[in-house]
């Protein structure tokens, strides 16, 4: 498995590729971290870009493709895929991602398969909240307080609130 790194106001950022060059994984690392912004092999050039655009508060428009997806279960692939689609600065509950992956009432389900999302970022699990509203967890350095930082370098000035 190959490797490079950016760094970043959220903590260092390792990002794994396999030999066809495509991401088996995103890292965000302990802002201790040893490891130097390095470059990325050619094919996934324009993804460091996209990723160092989007940690700069941009829109990012990331490839889905760049992506290897074949190691994981299918209902993970069906909920990575679904989270994929979220706007950028729109945030969808643990449900409706159960939803618009075909399970309807898998909430808990769904958010197994985020917690581990090989993808952070990419992928943005940031962005799937508790239905009432609340943050929910976020596995990476921070937790919460990292996933709030998140949504508000997107814009989401107003988190998503409880309905009636």
């Amino acid at each position: 498995m190959n490797s490079f790194f950016l760094k970043s106001d959220f903590g260092d950022i390792q990002i794994e590729y396999n030999h066809e060059e495509k991401i088996e994984r995103i890292q965000i690392l302990s802002k201790k971290s040893k490891a130097l912004n390095s470059a990325p092999p050619k094919k996934l050039s324009s993804f460091y870009k996209e990723l160092k655009s989007h940690l700069d508060g941009k829109e990012p428009n990331y490839k889905l493709n760049d992506f290897n997806f074949e190691k994981l279960p299918s209902f993970q692939q069906t909920v990575l895929r679904t989270t994929f689609k979220i706007p950028f600065s729109a945030t969808r509950s643990y449900s409706e991602i159960a939803l618009l992956s075909g399970k309807p009432g898998a909430s808990r389900a769904v958010g197994t398969a985020l917690k581990r999302n090989p993808f952070p970022l990419a992928v943005p699990c940031h962005r799937v909240l508790k239905k009432n509203g609340e943050l929910g967890q976020f596995n990476a350095p921070g937790g919460k307080a990292t996933k709030k930082r998140l949504l508000e370098l997107e814009g989401c000035s107003t988190l998503m609130r409880a309905k009636p």
